[in-house]
């Protein structure tokens, strides 16, 4: 029989892992891991937005949360089907915000903006602001916790970004792990202008799947800029996530992925995708 090392299992992570009677469950050693987590004690965290959450550092404004946040601000989102975008700063972020004052329209429209950067919360605490080293929070913070809600949930996750082949053979490691979580992928290198017709192809293509999370990975500012332009098109309310480059990593997009997820994705999906920057 399955034993745990905290508490006992109350519900299984997903259908097909329901436990029959009298048969033991056997599982993969990911498979435990998640039914550990879900039945160990959690930290608590604030699930109410504060208004001194919100700084500004070096012209750019952030919010400073921590992974456990993210999620049920998120959760909640795709619960009440309303649209939510998900951004991230980091040290290339804030040098391209100077240089391209126009990415100013992404970030002003996003709902929670990340801080991606460690040298970001060192300078914020030189400033005398709240901020603490569990406030840098990005993908990679958030990963598990992320593919097992989408999992437990049976979500609709679209991936864009990534070099040909790449993201692909990520989503199939991922499906290995979370079987429930419909996932969907499409590669970064193509024609992202206006009224180009590959672009109009992913559009159509997103809006057929009509995800719940839609991360956009093709790297700064490429990413922000495409859903500048593309967000008012689609006929979806999704949850955005800018990932950046380091969606690619181990869990799942093998080498890099969407704008909040740079280094992080790196170790969910390791592809080999478009340059990242200083982090």
């Amino acid at each position: 029989m399955l034993k745990l090392r905290k508490g006992r299992l109350t519900r299984p992570p997903y259908s097909a892992l329901q436990k029959q009677e009298g048969q033991a469950l056997s599982c993969t050693p990911k498979v435990r891991w998640m039914l550990e987590r879900r039945n160990s004690e959690r930290r608590p965290f604030r699930k109410a937005r504060r208004a001194l959450e919100r700084i500004e550092v070096l012209g750019a404004k952030v919010d400073l949360v921590r992974p456990e946040e993210v999620m049920h601000h998120v959760e909640a989102a795709v619960d009440a089907a309303k649209p939510y975008l998900v951004a991230n700063h980091n040290l290339h972020s804030l040098y391209l915000l100077r240089r391209m004052p126009q990415l100013a329209t992404f970030f002003d429209g996003a709902d929670l903006i990340e801080v991606d950067s460690t040298p970001v919360i060192t300078f914020t605490r030189a400033l005398g602001l709240q901020s603490r080293p569990f406030h840098r929070c990005t993908y990679l913070d958030w990963r598990d916790h992320f593919w097992s809600v989408a999992n437990r949930k049976a979500l609709r996750v679209y991936y864009l970004g990534g070099a040909p082949g790449v993201a692909q053979a990520a989503a199939d490691q991922l499906c290995l792990s979370y079987p429930e979580a419909q996932i969907r992928v499409r590669h970064g290198y193509f024609d992202a202008s206006s009224g180009s017709a590959e672009n109009a192809e992913i559009l159509a293509d997103i809006a057929a799947f009509a995800p719940h999370i839609l991360f956009v990975g093709m790297g700064m500012p490429r990413q922000e800029q495409w859903i500048i332009s593309n967000r008012p098109h689609l006929r979806t309310h999704p949850a955005w996530a800018a990932a950046g480059e380091g969606s690619r990593s181990r869990s799942g997009w093998s080498a890099q992925a969407a704008a909040a997820v740079s280094a992080s994705w790196r170790k969910a999906f390791q592809f080999q995708g478009r340059s990242s920057s200083i982090r």
